[in-house]
């Protein structure tokens, strides 16, 4: 690079940043930066050339002077007397030469407006994803059951493989004075395109084999199970024994086997034994006259594949 000394003249170099200058450039009369490809000046530069007073040209160069690089634009704006040519300097920010400049608060308020959109934009970002995080935290499950009742997103909500060797998707326990809540159950199961397979005592269970060995099989052999919890339920001793069992081998296993379905108000079913009061304190269970009940019910079911 051919630079003179005593005024430092590094026009039409081709430089597109500043070079570490052999020495300082103190009290040189003159610092030609004119027609090269500099887009910017670090701030320590520009700090040197104000501290020191130092004449500078710096036309034919293509100057951003945009908001992004705010040093360069206040330095042309505050040191207007330092820049030889600058009638001859046409910025990016305004179209206008140096000396014509809008003064540097007006600069700052115009930045500030150009980032506005952008910070009104993040923050209104953030607040739909509190927004969003609050409420899925709030209907966790009402929304997943409705994901899945509308075959939506179903990789989120689908069923684990881990009981594909089972019979049954469910095994329905009722009191056979209950059959109309089973057979309602039935209709809506095991019709459709995307039927489950449920485990009934009277038309699934071995003739003649013991009622015990039955109920441990049936769930045993059956994904989840279904109790129809009533006030008939409750005076039924083998109901009572159904329960036990499912519920022990879901304890078991770590695994939500059990669906409690609330078919009556808790105060008509009467007494609860102390395994069925804690399950329905402890957990959730559905109720036979929500309007979701049976979006619900397919939830709580295995997660079957859409036919």
């Amino acid at each position: 690079m051919n630079c003179q000394i005593l005024n430092l003249y590094c026009s039409n170099q081709g430089l597109s940043r500043i070079p570490q200058f052999p020495e300082s450039i103190t009290n040189r009369k003159t610092l030609d930066l004119r027609y090269n490809n500099l887009t910017e000046l670090n701030e320590s530069f520009l700090m040197q050339l104000q501290n020191e007073r130092i004449p500078v040209y710096l036309s034919g160069n293509n100057w951003l002077s945009n908001c992004e690089d705010f040093s360069f634009i206040e330095f042309v704006t505050e040191n207007q007397d330092l820049i030889l040519d600058k009638e001859d300097i046409v910025t990016n920010f305004n179209g206008k030469p140096i000396n014509l400049m809008t003064p540097m608060e007006d600069i700052q308020d115009i930045c500030n407006l150009d980032f506005l959109p952008v910070v009104i934009g993040a923050l209104t970002f953030l607040l739909l994803i509190t927004f969003f995080t609050i409420l899925f935290l709030i209907y966790n499950l009402e929304i997943k059951v409705w994901l899945f009742a509308h075959n939506l997103m179903l990789c989120w909500v689908s069923e684990e493989e881990i009981d594909k060797d089972r019979e049954y998707d469910a095994f329905i326990c009722f009191s056979e004075k209950d059959e109309k809540y089973v057979e309602e159950i039935v209709k809506h199961l095991e019709s459709g395109p995307n039927s489950y397979k449920l485990c009934l005592h009277f038309r699934d269970w071995i003739v003649g084999d013991f009622i015990t060995n039955q109920i441990v099989n049936s769930v045993k052999n059956s994904k989840r199970s279904i109790f129809i919890l009533t006030k008939n339920f409750m005076e039924s001793v083998w109901s009572k024994l159904e329960f036990r069992t499912a519920h022990i081998a879901s304890m078991k296993e770590k695994r939500p086997r059990v669906i409690m379905i609330l078919c009556e108000n808790l105060e008509d079913i009467g007494e609860l034994t102390e395994e069925i009061d804690s399950y329905i304190t402890t957990n959730t269970y559905l109720k036979w006259n929500d309007y979701m009940f049976w979006d619900r019910l397919k939830y709580a079911l295995p997660h079957i594949k859409i036919k």
